[in-house]
């Protein structure tokens, strides 16, 4: 057991916590390969396109979602024991997975985020309200300043508990919010730490300008399916947690 009423307070409180060493050694260096394979991928795929799709942007940021579904390695991490001890201690025992992606910010020209919550992405589509959600963040590499760690500004410091309204940034596609002078608190955690943050906590985070790739893998839960009103899921809505034990088909 690794999650607690420590982190539960500190979910309630300040809108995050962490878990160091989250992952072992080698599952973490599997994970590398995976973001790896991701980004092959993607880039082929924005090529193919026109440089940018969404928030991705060939050669300057990457957003690779959905990996799981054909990638046992990741499969794995995704119903591991920690995230479902994540899942309970945050959204409940109803939980359902609602996204998995990839994020990586390239060498040297690794664009910045800005400021933003989680569940303001929801506004692309434009279907009402949803309840708050969990994103779990995994430091694939050393995070710092440079390379581009996230900055969270926490409750407790005067982050808005709910959601407020979001502008679509047209050069990156981005949705984006003010939340005034403050520039948050810079996470500089090291390669295997987990942040578990809400999706309504406002964070951001840098570009980057060091000489290496900066890595993260997303995982998403929500307490109920995100649906559009013809009951089609936005993005993934898979049954994860049933009574707070692991759903049968996952």
């Amino acid at each position: 057991m690794r999650i607690g009423s420590a982190e539960q307070q500190a979910y309630a409180e300040h809108g995050y916590f962490l878990v160091p060493d989250a992952v072992p050694p080698e599952a973490l260096e599997a994970l590398r390969r995976e973001a790896a394979l991701a980004v092959e991928h993607e880039e082929a795929q924005l090529r193919a396109k026109g440089d940018a799709q969404h928030v991705s942007h060939a050669g300057r940021r990457y957003f690779v979602p959905f990996r799981s579904r054909s990638r046992p390695a990741l499969r794995d991490y995704v119903h591991a024991s920690l995230l479902e001890e994540v899942c309970r201690a945050t959204v409940g025992p109803e939980a359902y997975l609602f996204c998995e992606m990839f994020v990586v910010k390239p060498a040297e020209v690794g664009l910045p985020f800005g400021w933003h919550q989680d569940s303001g992405f929801l506004d692309y589509f434009k279907h009402g309200d949803f309840a708050p959600y969990v994103t779990t963040w995994l430091a694939l590499d050393d995070m710092t300043v440079d390379n581009g760690t996230l900055f969270v500004l926490p409750f407790s410091a005067g982050g808005s508990r709910t959601l407020v309204p979001h502008r679509l940034d047209e050069a990156t596609n981005d949705k984006v919010a003010d939340f005034g002078p403050d520039p948050g608190r810079p996470l500089e955690v090291r390669a295997g730490t987990l942040v578990v943050l809400s999706s309504l906590l406002p964070h951001r985070s840098g570009d980057n300008v060091t000489g290496r790739p900066r890595t993260a893998y997303i995982v998403q839960f929500s307490p109920a399916p995100v649906l559009y009103p013809n009951g089609a899921p936005i993005l993934m809505a898979e049954p994860y947690l049933r009574g707070g034990a692991r759903c049968a088909s996952a």
